[in-house]
């Protein structure tokens, strides 16, 4: 059924791992995933991408899964990465696209002046805040804008803060939580960026608040939230729509994949629509 719809997932040379699955009927319409902490381009997801392709609502999106080193890069950088990613995309649409398309078929390569008029960034945990970021960034940089319909959409959002380094098996082996702390932000320096106090998540939180108000797209109109989640702290942030939804049976890290319940799927094909 993908296939009828998109082509296969396609490489893009320009970050870790990015993946793309083109449309074969475009619209103007981009769709952008970005992974949490080690997360990857593809395996994050699990096939939500191809399950979304299965809808006409997302019949005429592109499909970009993007990919970056989260483990050893500050959330700073990644943001920076993700920007210039998006930038290269949206600013030089048909070489970008034509670049990874051509050698599956040639016929599908785009008209050098076509462009995207909106665009859906979905973000995992980590990849809510460096998506949050990058476009807090390109507004503040005054070196082009985005769509005006450009939405943001998170899963497990780590906006307030994140446990990623609070092990289980620290208590058991009677090593303190402390010491588990300082040998995990030492390792992957992001995790001082995600701990409730760190000066990215203020200054991320102060620019938000800051261009909210002129810039409504970066309001966030939907939130999925795992029932109980260990990982990050679950919470409002600036003017994204609350109540979130609450998805009851999944996991951190499994919110983001397909499962039998269908709610995150119903949910989001109804915000490509109104994109």
């Amino acid at each position: 059924m993908t296939g009828e719809t998109h082509t296969p997932r396609l490489d893009l040379l320009s970050a870790h791992g990015a993946q793309a699955l083109w449309s074969m009927s475009p619209q103007g319409r981009l769709l952008v995933f970005v992974h949490g902490f080690k997360g990857s381009a593809v395996d994050t997801w699990g096939g939500f991408p191809e399950q979304l392709c299965l809808h006409n609502e997302a019949k005429g999106y592109d499909l970009v899964c993007f990919g970056y080193d989260s483990a050893r890069q500050t959330a700073g950088e990644s943001a920076n990465q993700l920007q210039k990613f998006l930038n290269e995309l949206l600013f030089n649409t048909a070489r970008v696209v034509n670049r990874s398309i051509e050698e599956y078929d040639s016929r599908l390569r785009r008209e050098s002046k076509w462009n995207y008029k909106a665009m859906v960034i979905v973000g995992h945990s980590l990849g809510a805040c460096i998506s949050r970021r990058a476009m807090l960034n390109q507004l503040r940089s005054g070196t082009g804008r985005w769509p005006e319909r450009t939405k943001l959409v998170w899963f497990a959002p780590a906006h307030c803060g994140a446990r990623l380094f609070r092990l289980v098996t620290a208590a058991t082996l009677g090593v303190s939580l402390e010491f588990i702390d300082g040998v995990a932000a030492f390792a992957w320096p992001v995790l001082k960026d995600l701990q409730e106090d760190s000066k990215f998540l203020e200054e991320l939180r102060e620019h938000t608040e800051e261009l909210q108000d002129n810039t409504p797209n970066l309001c966030s109109p939907l939130t999925f939230w795992a029932w109980k989640d260990k990982v990050v702290i679950n919470g409002c942030f600036g003017k994204d729509k609350t109540p979130f939804e609450e998805i009851r049976g999944a996991s951190h890290v499994s919110i983001c994949k397909p499962t039998g319940n269908d709610k995150t799927v119903r949910l989001l094909l109804k915000e490509l629509v109104y994109a």
